[in-house]
C-alpha cells in the first residue's frame, strides 16, 4: 500500500505528461478515397481498360480498379495510382466494407521524388529510420498512419501505406 502511495505521489509530482503536437496536414483521403470509410461506388472510379496483345492502346491517364486481379470483398487492386509524378499500383484492403489501408507499389528510383512531395505536403515525419536495407519514414495523426518504405534490396520497389489507426492493433 505504502508503494502505491508514493508512485502515486510521485506521479501527481511529476505533472502532466506533454501530448505530442497534432499532425495539422493529416490528410483524411489519399488519391479520392476515404480511409475509414466505404470505397467509392461503383463508376466513380473507371475499371481499367483490358489491353488485348494485338491492339495499341494508349495506358489509361488517371487511376482504375485492375478488374485482372479479381475483386473481393477484402481488396481492391488498382492501377496508375497519382503520387505527383509517380504513377504505382495500389491495394485497397476492406474490412465490413470500409477503407482500412491503401498501399502503393512504385518503382525504387521515384523514392526521393515521392519522399519530397510527402514532406511538402504533410510536414516533417514523425519518425525516420535508414540503414542498409533503405529508409523507413512515418506520419502518425490521430485517424491515420502514414509510412513511405524505400526496399534496397533486389525487389526494387518502394512502397507507401496509408492505414486506419483504428484498424492497427495496439502494441504490445
Amino acid at each position: 500500500m505504502r508503494r502505491v502511495l508514493w508512485v502515486l505521489a510521485f506521479a501527481a509530482a511529476a505533472g502532466p505528461i506533454a501530448a505530442a503536437d497534432p499532425w495539422t496536414q493529416e490528410p483524411a483521403a489519399m488519391f479520392g478515397i476515404s480511409i475509414g470509410q466505404p470505397f467509392p461506388a461503383a463508376g466513380e472510379i473507371a475499371d481499367c481498360p483490358l489491353f488485348a496483345p494485338f491492339r495499341r492502346e494508349n495506358l489509361p491517364d488517371e487511376m482504375c480498379v485492375d478488374t485482372r486481379k479479381g475483386f473481393s470483398a477484402d481488396a481492391i487492386a488498382l492501377r496508375y495510382v497519382p503520387l505527383g509524378g509517380v504513377l504505382g499500383d495500389a491495394s485497397v484492403e476492406l474490412h465490413d466494407g470500409l477503407v482500412r489501408s491503401i498501399r502503393v507499389t512504385f518503382d525504387r528510383r521515384q523514392f526521393a521524388e515521392t519522399k519530397a512531395l510527402l514532406l511538402d505536403r504533410y510536414g516533417p515525419s514523425h519518425s525516420r529510420v535508414a540503414d542498409e536495407s533503405g529508409e523507413t519514414l512515418a506520419w502518425t495523426g490521430s485517424r491515420i498512419t502514414l509510412t513511405l518504405r524505400e526496399n534496397a534490396g533486389d525487389r526494387g520497389n518502394a512502397t507507401l501505406e496509408i492505414r486506419d489507426r483504428s484498424a492497427t492493433p495496439a502494441p504490445r
